[in-house]
């Protein structure tokens, strides 16, 4: 990104620091994104959140020729739980932005339902949720209610409970997406904060995490098949943390399909333990194998910095290289139009058409 090429070492750490720094103040945020050409960006926003930042920029005289558009992630209401305090002031936040209190079951999955309308109305287009893993056990509002009750009154819900709720909320949002035609995201396999001294250093999400071992399989199949069986499954996209599920991912999702429809269920790309070049290779060989590669939703940035937009050409170079290995080996055609077709879609294309990205061109 900044044109520096020196090896990064305890003895030119501060060097490289310093030059990076010293270029830093040229590169704006919209320089930024203009650098990298990018068309649209979706940020990750809490369900309280205002969006007057979106709004800004969208009203704004200099307004970013980039769409920018909010994603609904509703993480708070399962992970809070294990801090009362917490959960009830985001719970409070919540009522204040939709008009409703929050009390019991009904009433948060009201607020929540009103909360991701607004943010479909600000032109969100998917939503966005962080779990462990999906529970295996059907749904139980009783439980879940149970759960808000319980931490309204500052106890903290046991594990039958965490998870009742968890599902309801998911869920809700599979029956949102459904009705206003986005897309649900599932990162599923991460184990948070394992380190206590971190936490209490500097707090959540500080870097004491990692590559979650429970079994992904049971609990996912059972929202799909559930959703699928009301009639109200949305697209999907599937992210896991731990590589040793890609298998189970990818065929996961072509077990759900539609008439006409190109991809009801995507695994999508590699994220967080796996975004690195070997990471890459092993996903797309993968879905090679074992799903399809042209209709794949393509690479995603979620490292909330711009700078890591660099991922997306990591990815364009590892996808051009391995297709470009099967080609010489005679497994691909050597067909430079249909080649051409298939990675700018892999690239751009499929995911505008997934995430029914308003105003940019779908081939």
């Amino acid at each position: 990104m900044f044109g520096i090429d020196i090896p990064l070492s305890p003895g030119t750490a501060k060097e490289i620091w310093e030059e990076a720094n010293r270029q830093l103040p040229q590169w704006s945020a919209r320089r930024l994104l203009a650098r990298f050409s990018v068309v649209a960006l979706s940020t990750t926003d809490d369900p309280t959140d205002d969006l007057s930042g979106h709004a800004r920029i969208r009203e704004g005289p200099s307004s970013p020729n980039v769409l920018v558009v909010p994603t609904w992630r509703p993480d708070p209401v399962h992970r809070l739980l294990d801090d009362p305090g917490s959960w009830n002031d985001w719970a409070d936040r919540l009522g204040a932005s939709t008009g409703v209190d929050v009390f019991d079951l009904p009433s948060l999955l009201d607020a929540l339902g009103r909360s991701h309308r607004r943010f479909s109305a600000a032109g969100a287009r998917a939503s966005d949720h962080g779990l462990g893993r999906l529970p295996d056990t059907p749904t139980d509002a009783g439980l879940a209610d149970q759960a808000v009750h319980q931490v309204r009154r500052g106890i903290v819900p046991g594990h039958a409970e965490r998870d009742a709720l968890a599902l309801e909320v998911v869920s809700l949002a599979g029956r949102l997406a459904d009705a206003d035609g986005s897309v649900l995201q599932l990162h599923l396999g991460a184990r948070r904060d394992l380190s206590p001294r971190l936490r209490s250093l500097v707090g959540p999400d500080a870097g004491g995490d990692a590559i979650g071992d429970e079994a992904q399989g049971p609990g996912l199949t059972r929202l799909l098949a559930g959703l699928e069986g009301e009639g109200r499954l949305p697209r999907t996209v599937l992210y896991n943390a731990n590589p040793g599920d890609n298998a189970v991912f990818a065929a996961t999702a072509g077990a759900f399909t539609a008439p006409g429809v190109g991809a009801v269920v995507q695994w999508g790309p590699p994220w967080w333990f796996n975004d690195h070049e070997d990471g890459l290779r092993r996903h797309l060989g993968d879905l090679a194998t074992i799903g399809q590669l042209a209709g794949f939703v393509g690479m995603v940035t979620d490292a909330r910095s711009l700078l890591s937009m660099t991922r997306h050409e990591l990815f364009r170079r590892v996808l051009c290289d391995v297709i470009g290995r099967e080609v010489e080996t005679g497994r691909f055609p050597a067909d430079l139009d249909w080649l051409s077709a298939a990675i700018r879609d892999i690239c751009t294309s499929n995911t505008v058409r997934f995430f029914g990205l308003p105003g940019l061109p779908s081939s």
